[in-house]
């Protein structure tokens, strides 16, 4: 009777486990909770869903400003119309919208040549005398632009042209107004006390200007060198142009050949490369005082285009900056939502990899501003 008993109890309890089983199967097939994504950020939770995110959007950039169209949209920002092309890259002084207010201070000393040369006549008067009524023309013009400030420097002034004072004519190169100090009202008096006298040391003259232009750095500096023949000094001319222009103060080098040779046109031609600058040959008087104008003409016109190259920049990085910002955070604040289990990491990754490419291509633009790549 203990056994019968016995049995059938153990049979009711094999009974209970085999019901458990089926039943346990049964509610493994018809969970209604998705299996968990273990690529999702945060803690595991069990209930939460899979996500199947679209990677393919990030590469879509239809105007080619570097970023996603979809993000430009949820933006409010055009797909088709570029950032870049928007804010003004590319466009320049070509901008009717750009307004030119910024300042831009151009520095020149005219160097004149005091060698004995400059005694002989061309067109009825003394080469000197040609060349004084193209400095005087040139310094009255330039009085409309209250942003040039004008210097006067001169060589081979002292000694004379024998061989005997040659040392000492080759050691004169001065400034005798400086940057700022000449003007309608004083130019007379300046040039009043040069008289044609010894050797041309235009090497010396080029070196000694670089002390003419301290403190002018980044600013547009310039010389122009007028002169009516070669280096008689060997004071390495060319040499000095180059050196003055590669210098801090990046100074110009531009020259003017007074009734030149063609020999003396090319060592001329060289100076005038060293520098950066320009060679312009004059025949006569006329043909010097035009030179000096057209000098002064492309001068007030790198002045105009410094103002517009200002302008432009700073309206291109304003705008520029203010959409990158939008568009950064714009990442940063998608990117927090992975923690939040709402993106996947394969999408955080990406947004982590646009965020670099968006700041590098915000840097490249902020250095060269409407010049750069797009």
């Amino acid at each position: 009777m203990f056994i019968a008993l016995v049995a059938i109890g153990l049979l009711i309890f094999l009974g209970i486990i085999f019901a458990g089983t089926l039943v346990a199967d049964q509610l493994r097939r018809n969970n209604p909770f998705k299996e968990v994504n273990l690529d999702k950020g945060g803690k595991t939770n069990l209930l939460a869903p899979i996500i199947k995110e679209d990677l393919s959007k990030y590469d879509k950039d239809t105007d080619n400003d570097g970023y996603p169209d979809f993000i430009e949209q949820e933006l409010g920002l055009d797909p088709n119309q570029s950032e870049f092309v928007r804010c003004g890259g590319g466009k320049g002084c070509a901008d009717p919208t750009l307004t030119n207010t910024a300042q831009s201070k151009k520095n020149v000393i005219i160097i004149l040549d005091a060698s004995g040369s400059m005694g002989l006549t061309i067109g009825g008067q003394t080469r000197m005398d040609a060349a004084k009524a193209a400095i005087k023309n040139y310094v009255s013009q330039a009085a409309s632009d209250t942003n040039i400030s004008l210097g006067l420097m001169v060589y081979g002034h002292k000694g004379s042209n024998s061989q005997t004072d040659k040392p000492i004519s080759c050691a004169a190169a001065e400034v005798i107004a400086a940057i700022g100090t000449v003007n309608s009202s004083t130019i007379d008096s300046y040039l009043a006390t040069i008289q044609p006298t010894g050797w041309t040391p235009m090497g010396l003259a080029i070196t000694n200007a670089q002390a003419a232009f301290t403190g002018k750095d980044g600013e547009r500096n310039e010389i122009i060198l007028v002169t009516d023949g070669d280096e008689t000094c060997d004071s390495n001319p060319i040499g000095a142009a180059g050196n003055i222009h590669n210098s801090a103060a990046k100074v110009t080098v531009n020259v003017i050949g007074f009734a030149v040779s063609a020999a003396e046109q090319a060592t001329l031609n060289g100076i005038a490369s060293a520098g950066g600058g320009s060679f312009t040959v004059a025949s006569d008087s006329s043909e010097l005082i035009r030179v000096m104008s057209e000098k002064l003409e492309n001068l007030k016109k790198l002045t105009e285009q410094t103002k517009c190259e200002t302008a432009a920049y700073g309206n291109f990085l304003t705008c520029e900056s203010d959409t990158f910002n939008k568009v950064y955070d714009y990442i940063n604040k998608k990117k927090s939502t992975y923690y939040k289990k709402e993106i996947t990491k394969a999408e955080f990754d990406r947004l982590t990899t646009l965020g670099e490419l968006v700041f590098q291509l915000h840097d490249e633009r902020r250095e060269k501003g409407v010049n750069a790549s797009r």
